[in-house]
């Protein structure tokens, strides 16, 4: 059976993506999994595409697994598009990451409180040297306070899907899976992984 190696230690998203390509004939380890801890790369480049690119030819090259990884960003258009590629780097928690975006918003109004997640994924077979991307993105709105609950990472508490009515957090995994950035890639990234490793 094909290993492929979910290149994060962010156990949440780790059990989101598993949990979406669970029905694939593919043994899924996630960096945590690995009896050697690796250093993670600097992500140094301006776009989510060149951060996917680089971790997953990273952990690749590192562990000679085929290796799935995800860059994604929140871009809010009222504030330029911020904090978008930096946006697991402005703060170092997700409550501190949650207060800032708060702040630079408040007083602003529903209407202009929009704002895009976009995901990209990047697969790297270092045997072949295969690199495959695959894209989502979900509209939404920013709340002008995060919603008390378990579920969820990152934004999810002050993300606002218009489409469903609810935040992230408010969904469990299957239903954000279903509307969110990361599964419309996840959907994509299944699709050819069941051309490739069936």
């Amino acid at each position: 059976m094909t290993k492929i190696l979910i290149a994060t230690t962010n156990e949440g998203k780790f059990v989101e993506i598993k949990s979406f390509l669970s029905d694939l004939p593919v043994k899924f380890v996630s960096l945590n999994d690995l009896k050697t801890k690796y250093r993670e790369p600097v992500e140094n480049q301006p776009t989510l595409e060149g951060n996917a690119i680089l971790k997953a030819k990273y952990y690749a090259e590192k562990t000679r697994l085929i290796s799935l990884t995800d860059d994604g960003g929140l871009f809010i258009e009222t504030l330029n598009g911020w904090p978008g590629v930096k946006s697991a780097r402005v703060a170092n928690s997700k409550t501190k990451r949650n207060e800032l975006v708060l702040a630079k918003l408040k007083g602003i109004s529903w209407k202009k409180r929009t704002a895009e997640f976009r995901a990209v994924l990047a697969i790297y077979d270092p045997q072949i040297k295969d690199l495959h991307l695959t894209y989502g993105e979900t509209a939404g709105h920013i709340l002008e306070k995060p919603i008390n609950s378990d579920n969820g990472f990152g934004y999810d508490p002050i993300f606002y899907v218009d489409k469903r009515n609810m935040a992230y957090a408010e969904m469990s995994i299957v239903k954000k899976n279903s509307c969110s950035h990361r599964g419309k890639a996840l959907a994509r990234m299944k699709y050819f992984l069941q051309k490739q490793y069936s």
